[in-house]
């Protein structure tokens, strides 16, 4: 049975969540020049899964990241969870909250759930590229959508000819994600082995994740049908979480960014005084603590029951957020100079992260074409 959450609750699970982070995961990630390892990633999140901070098999606590979502407090204290996680290793959270979110996703369409299994698993939330432009705004709208429509989701969503890149760990297992079904939204989990899989090596930012391109055919996997409703709702969750959850590890990432900002511009001098004296960088500094006052406040505008959360708010406001994110981020580093662009300093690491952040769940640059088909829809 899952706990009801009060704010007293969400204050006090917050702070045994610091406690983890600052004494587990913190001592892991101390040089960012150097990745945790992958024995470490798995027995962090081994951990994890044991203190009830990821999701499990067994019946729900209320507890666990985006396991259940039904009042402002849950879905405060993921955005929370991730963003204290971030504060130290942006991709480990990033990891995390994808790993819960397939675990909302598999409670939902009644699959089968174990413990050792969810620890394999990563959700993909979108198509092969973008965000289905506004097709897919139509379409979760309730918007009977015509012929050329369905089409551009039937090849968004075609998993067998697009090839897909996904962001994970090492090792996952399985994968979750949606499909296009009998004229509507469905869902496919399909076992790594079952896939086409090629791993792409760097890529940009996650350095303790991995970039795989993969593809599978609809005989692969199993594939979970819902009936028109449901699935609209489920979609619809899915994206808003997935848009929370990012904006909350932009957050922690930019949270541990400021405070090496910070300490910089009080010990570094420049023309007999300390930097953080000087309006240049009082400039830059102030640029970092709107992006972090920024993001904070739409997310504590955005936590609500999540079927009763706008998606074209949180859209529309993730588009905004990410943007001065990394303006933030690129802030951080100016207030180090050279040296920020160091990898033993820790600003370039963090600016590259965030960077990451804004290509995932299509991007930003379909969000206006999305937000246009809700106005349609919706007109």
């Amino acid at each position: 049975m899952a706990i009801k959450l009060e704010i007293d609750d969400l204050e006090y699970l917050l702070d045994e969540i610091g406690s983890f982070v600052e004494g587990r995961i913190a001592p892991a990630c101390q040089r960012p020049e150097h990745p945790i390892s992958h024995a470490v990633f798995e027995q962090l999140t081994q951990e994890a899964l044991e203190l009830g901070i990821l999701p499990s098999g067994s019946a729900e606590t209320g507890i666990a990241l985006w396991e259940t979502c039904t009042t402002p407090e849950s879905v405060a204290l993921s955005t929370g969870m991730l963003r204290l996680v971030a504060s130290c290793c942006p991709g480990l959270a990033f990891a995390w909250h994808r790993l819960a979110l397939a675990n909302h996703v598999m409670r939902r369409v009644g699959a089968d759930l174990a413990d050792n299994s969810l620890l394999g698993e990563i959700l993909v939330p979108v198509g092969h590229y973008g965000l289905g432009r506004s097709s897919l705004a139509k379409w979760l709208s309730c918007e009977l959508i015509g012929e050329d429509d369905r089409n551009l989701l039937a090849d968004w969503l075609d998993r067998d000819n697009h090839m897909t890149v996904m962001i994970a760990r090492e090792n996952w297992k399985s994968v979750i994600w949606p499909v296009w079904t009998d004229g509507m939204v469905g869902w496919q989990w399909i076992e790594r082995n079952k896939m086409r899989v090629d791993r792409l090596d760097p890529q940009h930012g996650f350095d303790e994740l991995r970039a795989f391109r993969i593809s599978a055919d609809m005989a692969s996997g199993t594939v979970y049908r819902l009936d028109l409703d449901a699935a609209r709702v489920l979609f619809r969750s899915v994206l808003v979480l997935d848009m929370l959850g990012q904006m909350a590890i932009g957050a922690g990432a930019l949270d541990y960014g400021f405070s090496l900002a910070m300490e910089y511009a009080s010990l570094r001098r420049q023309g007999g005084l300390v930097i953080r004296q000087h309006p240049a960088v009082k400039q830059l500094l102030a640029d970092i603590e709107t992006g972090l006052s920024e993001t904070g406040l739409a997310l504590q505008a955005l936590a609500s029951e999540v079927e009763a959360i706008d998606l074209a708010r949180v859209a529309a406001a993730r588009k905004h957020v990410h943007h001065a994110l990394c303006h933030a981020a690129n802030q951080v580093v100016q207030v180090h100079g050279g040296s920020g662009y160091m990898r033993d300093t820790g600003p370039e690491k963090i600016l590259r992260d965030i960077n990451m952040l804004r290509l995932e769940t299509g991007g930003l640059r379909e969000i206006d074409l999305f937000l246009d088909g809700l106005r349609e829809a919706g007109a």
